[in-house]
């Protein structure tokens, strides 16, 4: 792309409604990532800046794999720089010069051994049903110092904590004095293609030459390198040159190694071979669990808190961590912006959540099972008789199907509760429906994928049609 006004204008807008769609949060966006803009674009490397310093700081501290992500949906293989601050995450450990490795000076691709993200710790790792078998890792790790697998793969669903344990893990090896180097799919594909384009292949020979220095190698979310060939090859020769030496990797995904989808057979043989570990999405009983958790650290607990608050929350936050933790802000922030309209301690009921968070209570009041079965049945031509009934033909099966799977989905109602609008079927009949949908969803399928996104987006017109009206 070529840097002019309209361009660069262009670009921001893109970049600034991925963030808002990652987000899904107008006061977190509104406040942090408003004022992002691009500076400069060029072959290899895309530049942002802000025009509120302050929200440049908070975002380049906590924010950078969102701005990553939304660089990332566009697909955009270029280097990402922040403009005017030459490191962006923290490090730990050994800074030797000897121990670094930077084509230039300041330049996005450097790295530094033992550059784990020093917040993510086991101190702040919250154990549940949902996560129990990673910590079989943490472990092997305390009794012995190493570990016995390699290749570690750990998949599950974005957003549930994959980075924060796979930071956690490196973060406890340094501590053992072991050398870890972790990176994630954005940075890697950014670098390795950058180097190619510009006709550097040296530099991934010296790339992968310094790398032996490292005794564990951390890849997070793998499945961003699907379909790019070039840049698996030298993914690949890193995994194979870790197992002959017998160093560990472990590596992150948000699908289990049978079901990514751009990777030859040798790749997924590759990942099989050693541990894999798979995780689900918290439940409901998880979300509490953690949401407490997550209260006393940042002192929210002295706070009152009612069960309708919990369900509020729970209902609308609990897909993953950090939904949660972005929800976490917004209390945060709206506790800031109104200290002065209370004395002490607030009390956190389902009016105030509905204070905090109204696009969700205006949801809540626009999106029925009604209107969810309504707009699937325009979408598969099925009539709503027919999707209520008890009739089996396949076309009518599947609408059926879609429309159990949104509603319990977006307005988290009872299995009981889903039931009674599909002519009373059995609570068992739903959870072995959903079950049966997201089977399909993680296998990648395409038509199902379009199915959910024309139906969201047909569910979000209604309900900016309804604040209009």
């Amino acid at each position: 792309m070529r840097t002019n006004k309209n361009n660069i204008k262009v670009r921001t807008q893109q970049i600034k409604q991925q963030i808002e769609n990652l987000l899904n949060d107008k006061m977190l966006y509104n406040n942090f990532f408003n004022t992002i803009y691009v500076v400069k674009e060029t072959e290899t490397e895309i530049i942002v800046d802000f025009t509120d310093f302050f929200a440049k700081q908070e975002v380049i501290s906590r924010w950078v794999d969102t701005v990553e992500k939304a660089v990332k949906n566009l697909e955009i293989s270029k280097v990402l720089t922040f403009n005017n601050m030459n490191n962006y995450t923290h490090s730990i450990g050994d800074k030797n010069e000897e121990q670094n490795f930077s084509i230039n000076k300041g330049k996005y691709c450097s790295f530094k051994i033992n550059n784990v993200l020093n917040k993510f710790t086991f101190k702040n790792f919250i154990k549940s049903n949902y996560n129990f078998q990673i910590f079989s890792i943490y472990d092997s790790i305390v009794a012995n110092s190493k570990l016995n697998y390699s290749p570690i793969f750990i998949s599950g669903p974005s957003g549930i904590g994959k980075t924060h344990f796979i930071n956690a893990i490196g973060n406890l090896l340094v501590e053992k004095q072991k050398k870890v180097f972790y990176i994630n799919d954005y940075k890697f594909i950014s670098c390795i293609s950058s180097w190619m384009q510009n006709g550097q292949n040296e530099k991934i020979s010296e790339f992968l030459d310094w790398l032996s220095l490292v005794d564990v190698f951390l890849f997070d979310d793998i499945q961003g390198l699907g379909h790019k060939h070039q840049t698996l090859i030298v993914a690949l020769e890193i995994l194979n040159r870790f197992i002959e030496e017998d160093k560990t990797v472990i590596i992150t995904s948000d699908k289990p190694p049978s079901l990514l989808g751009g990777f030859e057979e040798r790749f997924i043989t590759r990942f099989s071979s050693g541990l894999h570990i798979k995780l689900n999405k918290p439940k409901k009983e998880d979300f509490l669990r953690i949401f407490k958790c997550k209260l006393t650290e940042e002192n929210l607990e002295k706070h009152i808190w009612t069960t309708e608050a919990f369900e509020f929350l729970s209902k609308h936050f609990r897909n993953s961590i950090r939904e949660l933790e972005g929800a976490l802000k917004s209390i945060a922030f709206y506790i800031q912006t109104n200290k002065d309209r209370f004395e002490n301690e607030i009390c956190f009921d389902k009016q105030k959540m509905f204070e905090i968070f109204v696009e969700k209570y205006e949801i809540e009041q626009t999106i029925t099972p009604d209107l969810i079965i309504s707009v699937v049945s325009k979408y598969y031509g099925v009539s709503v008789l027919d999707i209520k009934s008890e009739k089996r033909d396949k076309n009518i099966v599947h609408a059926r199907d879609v429309a159990i799977w949104l509603i319990k989905n977006i307005l988290d109602l009872t299995h009981n509760s889903v039931g009674a609008f599909f002519n009373n079927r059995k609570h068992s009949t739903i959870i072995s429906i959903l079950k049966k949908v997201d089977t399909l969803k993680q296998s990648n399928n395409n038509e199902l994928e379009i199915a959910l996104n024309h139906i969201y987006k047909q569910l979000n017109w209604s309900f900016k049609q309804k604040k209009q009206d």
